[in-house]
C-alpha cells in the first residue's frame, strides 16, 4: 500500500482497499500460472536453487558494476538487468534445444553473469556517463575505506557488524580444513 500512496497521494480508504484487492488478485493469478512449472523439478530445494541461479546473476552484475565502475549508467544497469532476466527466463523455461539447456544450472549462472555484465558495459559505454556527484556518492573508492577505518579505530571487533560474517564462516572453514570431524 505504501507504493500506491506514493504514486497517488490523494487516494481514499476505499480506493486503497480496491488497489490492495487488485494487487492480491494479480499475485494469486501469477502464483496459479507459475505453479505448474514447479512440478518439473525433483524437489523444492532444487527448484529454489535453480531459480536463484538463473535470476541472481543479472542482479549481481548490476550491483557490482554500480559499486565499482565509475562509467556505469542507470540505462546500462536497467538494460542489463532486464536483458539478463529475459535470457534467464528463456533458458529456464523455453530454450530446451540450446547447448546451455543441457548444462547444470550451477554452470549456467556464470554465463548469465557474463552476458549481463557485457550488456551493462556496452550500453553504459554508449550512453552519457553519470555526473561527478553521482559517481562520488555511490561508487566505492579507497577514501570510503579509509574514512570507515578511521571512524572505527578503537571500537572492539565484537561491536563492528562487518566482523560478524567472519565469525560465522571462519570456524567451519577451520574445522573442515583441519580434519576434525564434527
Amino acid at each position: 500500500m505504501d507504493i500506491f500512496r506514493k504514486l497517488r497521494p490523494g487516494m481514499s480508504s476505499r480506493q486503497q482497499v480496491i488497489a490492495g484487492s487488485l494487487s492480491g488478485l494479480v499475485i494469486i493469478i501469477i502464483a496459479a500460472t507459475w505453479s505448474p512449472h514447479i512440478q518439473r523439478f525433483d524437489s523444492m530445494v532444487k527448484y529454489f536453487q535453480q531459480l536463484l541461479s538463473y535470476m541472481c546473476p543479472p542482479v549481481v552484475a548490476v550491483f557490482l558494476c554500480g559499486l565499482f565502475w565509475k562509467k556505469a549508467t542507470a540505462t546500462g544497469a536497467f538494460t542489463g538487468l532486464i536483458a539478463g532476466l529475459v535470457i534467464a527466463c528463456g533458458l529456464l523455461f523455453g530454450a530446451r534445444h540450446t547447448p546451455l539447456a543441457r548444462w547444470n544450472f550451477l554452470y549456467v549462472a556464470p554465463v548469465l553473469f557474463a552476458l549481463s555484465l557485457a550488456i551493462i558495459v556496452l550500453v553504459s559505454l554508449f550512453t552519457a556517463p553519470p555526473t561527478e556527484h553521482q559517481v562520488n556518492t555511490y561508487v566505492w573508492n579507497r577514501q570510503v575505506f579509509r574514512d570507515e577505518t578511521r571512524n572505527l579505530a578503537g571500537v572492539p571487533c565484537s561491536k563492528i557488524i562487518a566482523c560478524w560474517p567472519s565469525c560465522c564462516w571462519l570456524p567451519p572453514v577451520y574445522l573442515s580444513s583441519s580434519g576434525i570431524e564434527t
